[in-house]
């Protein structure tokens, strides 16, 4: 056995790539990684080669090189009798369209068919990274300044998405197409010093392979060394954020109290949980001085914004709000023009057995039909709103929104039920005190956010 099915199968073993059942995706582009990991996967699975589907994307950015390409792919299947399935994407425009770079757009649509093909949880998705890539990419986030999780580069296993070939090199994957008589195709593009990668490839890998000619091994044991100590530190993480969630983020008050490392790493988690984007240093050093001071507000990459106030640290988007002025539909439905949906449901109560139990139920969000002297109405806040929760003082529904700590950019979201311009329910401080819930209530009414329409 060659040196990359050696290592290539214990790799497998050891983190346990494959699933007893279920398909597997290997993308398949007709160079020299992916070709000899289609081949390997092949005789790996022997019996089950049935599993295997082979996906090839055109990006349309290669002109007759990348027809070659996919020739070359189609007759490589054939020869073998893998399974394939060829997509064609007008890369060029959809990245004009959205406003990444070409690599990055080519990717996302890449990983969106790989994921198509693969929808059970057995299923998985092979992709040809090798060590020579883990170098390059390591190399790639630090001269970016990225955070240690992003510094172990790439793992052999992260969700569906497989690397059986992490512990391989370059040269090592070209040595086994040798010995197999495998051909494959070259993708003039990884020799133009125009992208980053190349760039590295080119110039630094070399450098560092004279100082250690073994350096590919080298950053390998690094890798695997970082994503241990990343696992365990992600480990302290949640614990730390465990039970310090809020409505609308986590308390400051919880956060306030942690280590300067371990408040990075909850805030680039809080970042996470939010989007793909990995954050940057500053912006979550100026966070954390949020978190100190208990105020202040950071804008983040991709037009998110961190927020820090009311004993409340969050992540969100500005959005315009949108006012709205909703009458209830026949089906009880009120439809938002955001899609959000609210149904008004009636609810007989009964005279005897369970009434502490219903009303405990319908207390805070339940409202008495017989107060309702009109129309009901559900709309967003407007200037002079005053409300009176239940068992309080009537005050300006500003002021409520600030006390109970609704964040400043949720409140022009807020549901507020009307009947004849009377407030019954606002969203989140619940029922107004002159149409509660009481043991002499026949009928009550109760508000249920439905979600998102997503037929619209």
């Amino acid at each position: 056995m060659s040196n990359l099915a050696e290592k290539a199968a214990a790799l497998m073993k050891k983190e346990q790539l494959l699933a007893p059942q279920g398909t597997v995706v290997v993308g398949l582009s007709g160079g020299a990684d992916s070709v000899a990991l289609t081949h390997f996967l092949q005789m790996y699975l022997r019996e089950q080669e049935n599993r295997l589907v082979c996906v090839h994307v055109h990006h349309g950015l290669r002109g007759e090189e990348a027809d070659r390409d996919e020739a070359f792919v189609r007759a490589f299947c054939r020869e073998r009798g893998l399974a394939l399935r060829v997509y064609h994407v007008n890369i060029e425009k959809e990245a004009a369209a959205s406003g990444e770079g070409l690599e990055e757009c080519g990717r996302r649509f890449r990983y969106r068919i790989f994921s198509r093909l693969a929808e059970n949880p057995q299923d998985r998705i092979a992709v040809a990274h090798t060590l020579s890539d883990q170098m390059e990419t390591m190399l790639m986030h630090m001269a970016r300044g990225c955070s240690v999780g992003a510094l172990a580069g790439m793992h052999p296993k992260r969700g569906k998405i497989i690397r059986p070939l992490l512990e391989v090199t370059r040269q090592e994957v070209e040595d086994y197409c040798r010995e197999q008589g495998l051909a494959f195709c070259v993708d003039t593009t990884n020799l133009s010093p125009l992208y980053a990668r190349n760039r590295i490839r080119l110039h630094a890998v070399p450098a560092l392979r004279e100082l250690n000619p073994q350096a590919e091994a080298a950053f390998g044991r690094v890798s695997r060394q970082l994503r241990r100590e990343d696992a365990f530190l992600s480990r302290l993480t949640r614990e730390a954020l465990d039970g310090t969630h809020t409505a609308f983020g986590y308390r400051v008050q919880a956060l306030v109290m942690l280590d300067e490392a371990l408040l990075l790493r909850c805030l680039s988690h809080m970042f996470r949980e939010k989007t793909e984007i990995m954050p940057e240093e500053k912006h979550l050093r100026e966070a954390a001085v949020c978190i100190r001071q208990g105020a202040g507000s950071v804008p983040f990459p991709g037009r998110w914004c961190f927020c820090c106030d009311g004993g409340t640290a969050r992540f969100y988007r500005p959005a315009p709000s949108v006012p709205f002025w909703v009458k209830k539909g026949e089906d009880g439905c009120f439809s938002l023009p955001d899609r959000r949906r609210f149904f008004c449901r009636r609810i007989a109560l009964p005279e005897t057995g369970n009434e502490k139990k219903f009303h405990n139920l319908l207390f805070n969000n339940g409202f008495d039909y017989a107060t309702i002297a009109g129309d009901l109405i559900l709309r967003s806040r407007r200037p002079g709103d005053r409300f009176c929760p239940i068992g309080k003082m009537e005050k300006p529904l500003n002021r409520w929104l600030s006390e109970t700590g609704i964040p400043r950019e949720e409140r022009d979201r807020l549901a507020i039920l009307c009947s004849e311009d009377r407030i019954l329910w606002v969203q989140g401080l619940g029922t107004a005190d002159f149409c509660r819930v009481t043991e002499k209530t026949a009928v009550a009414g109760v508000l249920v956010p439905a979600g998102i329409d997503t037929e619209k």
